[in-house]
């Protein structure tokens, strides 16, 4: 028979598991534009740690650089996101958050865009230089819709939801994270595509994502 401190210690976790889940009811209070964010965040996700796993993969199998120089393009890229971090804030002020999120999508699609499009043309002049760049070029745009989700985040919960709906941002970022994984099996293992078409899935859920914005990100 389960003993009586094997029965509390089950309830008792059982009770914290339904206690977490319930501490998102007060998100109730939040207005439509905090839910689109949300849905741009776990697109931009699974598409940013997507592009991720296969950049350096990508860099060396398709385009010919080495494994160094393939991790030193994707280290750039990394470290140009964070430093962009440090203006990409008085910028979100500037134009807003409606106007800086779609400025990002938009710039981050086109740029996947040329990647993708370079990637899959084996003729084009200086491919190497030209995906280099475009990656490099991603990471203001990388680093200003991150702003856009922390400032968001606060602008459309109220005080009492603003916890929960920052621990749902991060829990949507997760749950993109681990789709991103399954999405580079799919489109490289599944339907054995190239890998540049992950960034050709990349602009697609960018457009996806930028049709969300449009319809539920309404007002400031």
């Amino acid at each position: 028979a389960m003993s009586d401190t094997t029965v509390k210690k089950h309830t008792t976790f059982s009770q914290a598991i339904v206690e977490y889940f319930a501490g998102f009811a007060v998100l109730r209070e939040t207005r439509a534009e905090y839910w689109g964010i949300q849905l741009v965040n776990l697109l931009d996700c699974t598409i940013y740690f997507a592009l991720l796993t296969i950049a350096a993969v990508f860099l060396s199998e398709d385009l010919g650089f080495s494994d160094t120089h393939a991790g030193y393009i994707v280290t750039l890229f990394t470290s140009a996101t964070t430093l962009f971090l440090m203006i990409s804030g008085m910028i979100t002020d500037w134009l807003g958050i409606k106007r800086s999120l779609l400025v990002a999508l938009v710039g981050l699609i086109l740029l996947r865009v040329v990647v993708a499009v370079v990637g899959l043309t084996p003729d084009v002049p200086m491919r190497g230089t030209i995906v280099a760049g475009a990656l490099f070029f991603m990471a203001p745009f990388m680093a200003m819709i991150q702003t856009v989700f922390q400032a968001a985040n606060k602008r459309f919960t109220t005080k009492r939801s603003r916890s929960a709906g920052f621990t749902l941002w991060y829990l949507f970022m997760n749950i993109g994270a681990t789709l991103a994984g399954f999405s580079v099996d799919i489109v490289r293992l599944n339907l054995k595509l190239s890998n540049a078409h992950i960034f050709t899935m990349g602009a697609g859920l960018g457009i996806l994502a930028l049709l969300v914005a449009l319809i539920l990100v309404r007002n400031e």
